[in-house]
């Protein structure tokens, strides 16, 4: 059973790109595997708005996100290892359950997944009753 999920955000290389790193990283991300294309767009020209090589969350309609985290890590991780280039940014995820949001969070190609916490204070209760 799969459920759809919005993705917000971008994932910005931490230095500028030329063009032949630029071509590899395109590649990579053309690549079955990672399945980013359904999710993100990728800025292959220069725009003041979003560095070449940047991938653009925001601009695409809700699709099932499975293994999103294990997905952004391959591809950080084999644009790391073939170009040298390292990536920044968080990505904001809401599914369609209430309790279904979290982020990706990515500095220097490190990826950490967070996850919110609701925690109902008993005092806040009983100041209401």
């Amino acid at each position: 059973m799969g459920y759809y999920s919005s993705v917000h955000g971008e994932l910005t290389p931490d230095t500028p790109l030329d063009g032949a790193i630029l071509d590899k990283i395109k590649e990579i991300y053309d690549d079955n595997e990672y399945e980013l294309s359904y999710a993100a767009e990728f800025a292959q020209k220069y725009d003041p708005l979003l560095p070449a090589g940047t991938l653009d969350f925001s601009p695409k309609e809700a699709f099932k996100l499975y293994d999103g985290a294990e997905i952004v890590t391959s591809f950080i991780q084999q644009v790391k290892e073939e170009t040298g280039v390292t990536y920044s940014g968080t990505l904001h995820i809401e599914g369609e359950e209430n309790d279904d949001i979290w982020r990706i969070v990515v500095k220097n190609s490190e990826v950490f997944t967070h996850r919110p916490r609701i925690v109902w204070e008993d005092e806040d209760l009983e100041q209401v009753l």
